[in-house]
């Protein structure tokens, strides 16, 4: 499990601005393994947010998703090109 949240925060890391900047001064404050120590405290990071957003939110949906459900349920209208996109 470690290992794929290491390797989400790196992914993270390269695509959001505020995870590259604490990516890097981590790097620059650690004083062996620069790389590693700063990947995975970027990791505990990313947890924590992942933590706090399904403890706040508990049940978590996709948007336009209730609409969704609504136009299944009912079995009335075409399912809408726009939700394979």
């Amino acid at each position: 499990m470690r290992y794929y949240l290491v390797q989400a925060a790196n992914s993270v890391r390269r695509y959001e601005p505020e995870y590259q900047q604490f990516y890097t001064r981590k790097y620059r404050e650690s004083t062996t393994h620069h790389h590693r120590r700063a990947l995975v405290l970027t990791a505990r990071k990313l947890v924590r947010l992942v933590d706090a957003w399904l403890t706040q939110q508990p049940t978590l949906q996709a948007p336009g998703a209730k609409e969704w459900n609504s136009l299944v349920a009912f079995n009335s209208i075409p399912i809408p090109v726009t939700c394979f996109q």
